[in-house]
């Protein structure tokens, strides 16, 4: 078995002078993969950020909703809002029969 040579290429424009490491044959395809690369990596970077945003509005919808059901009875003062309880608030707003929201200790809404 020979032992293969890997070459990195930095995220900078293929040159010509990158030709012996990527071949006067595959150097279109080198540009190609490398502006695949870096498209990859905004989109990536955008898509965290995005996440982040939705991650924080719902928190912040969260504790409106604790906040408003604490104020209209629905929710004992002491419970303490996180997005894990998301799903129980949602349901808790959309009951019309006004019954205070029991959880179980140790859980938050």
């Amino acid at each position: 078995m020979g032992t293969q040579q890997r070459f990195v290429i930095p995220l900078t424009e293929v040159t010509d002078a990158d030709e012996p490491r990527v071949g006067p044959d595959r150097h279109d395809k080198a540009r190609e993969v490398l502006d695949t690369g870096r498209i990859s990596w905004r989109l990536r970077d955008n898509d965290n950020l995005l996440l982040a945003r939705v991650e924080s509005q719902l928190s912040r919808a969260v504790h409106v909703a604790a906040e408003r059901l604490k104020r209209a009875g629905g929710l004992e003062q002491q419970v303490v809002a996180s997005e894990k309880g998301a799903t129980v608030l949602i349901g808790a707003l959309r009951d019309s029969s006004g019954g205070v929201i029991m959880l179980p200790p140790g859980r938050s809404a």
